[in-house]
């Protein structure tokens, strides 16, 4: 009997034991149950909690783009006002400037119109200076020893029989022939006696040779271009090319000096 007894307690008492260590696992598998649950929701909540943090970053960030588009917006809209302005203002000083009223011409009466024809003129260029010859001949004189008394002829008759030949000197546009002789007589110590008369200069002598000295029609005379002018030599005005020749003649009805 005490045996049975003390079976029945062993086996009891085993399952007893059993049932306790049953409960505990069971405690344990509920806390370790638990304790997953809390660390599911601590995570869940963590990423919830993240996941706003991204979302009201994002929300930020996509504010601030937003303002900083429309600050640059209205700097871009206030700059293009700001132009637009600015090129309305010259254009309307361009206009003002342009539109400035001109005096209306009168018309002129179609019969009072006169047609216009345009001519053209040669151009001719005028030469600053004129080139002449001068020659100073005494070969009638040279040519008759009885014409003037020998004293005479040896000191003032030359050996060629001219005082000048074909002298030439450049002279400006209006010069006479009387100017281009007393300029040549004076450079070669040359006496002269050119007097001023009613009809114009007239020589009355070259180197002490006077008219008379070789008869009743002798005297002095001149030609330009091989003829003779019927005035003066203070009056003769040279062109270009002139060639002028004055001698002495013994008789001036012959002309006998060439």
């Amino acid at each position: 009997m005490q045996n049975t007894s003390i079976s029945s307690m062993s086996k009891s008492e085993n399952s007893k034991i059993i049932d306790k260590d049953s409960n505990k696992k069971d405690s344990d598998l509920l806390l370790q149950t638990s304790e997953n649950k809390d660390n599911q929701s601590s995570s869940s909540t963590t990423s919830t909690v993240q996941i706003e943090l991204s979302n009201s970053t994002l929300a930020n960030t996509s504010t601030s783009a937003s303002q900083t588009n429309n600050v640059n917006q209205e700097i871009a809209k206030q700059t293009q006002e700001a132009t637009t302005t600015k090129t309305t203002q010259r254009t309307t000083t361009t206009v003002t400037s342009k539109t400035t009223a001109k005096p209306t011409p009168t018309p002129i009466p179609s019969s009072t119109l006169v047609p216009t024809t345009t001519t053209t003129s040669p151009t001719t260029t005028k030469k600053q200076t004129l080139s002449v010859s001068l020659t100073i001949s005494l070969q009638s004189v040279k040519n008759n020893p009885n014409a003037l008394p020998v004293h005479q002829q040896k000191l003032l008759v030359p050996e060629s029989g001219y005082l000048a030949n074909g002298y030439r000197v450049e002279v400006k546009e209006g010069t006479t022939v009387l100017e281009v002789l007393k300029d040549y007589l004076n450079k070669n110590n040359i006496h002269y006696d050119i007097q001023d008369h009613q009809f114009g200069a007239y020589i009355a002598g070259i180197n002490n040779i006077y008219e008379f000295d070789a008869g009743k029609n002798s005297g002095w005379m001149y030609k330009v271009n091989g003829v003779l002018p019927n005035y003066g030599v203070g009056s003769y005005t040279l062109k270009d090319g002139d060639s002028i020749f004055l001698f002495y003649t013994i008789d001036y009805t012959k002309e006998d000096a060439f």
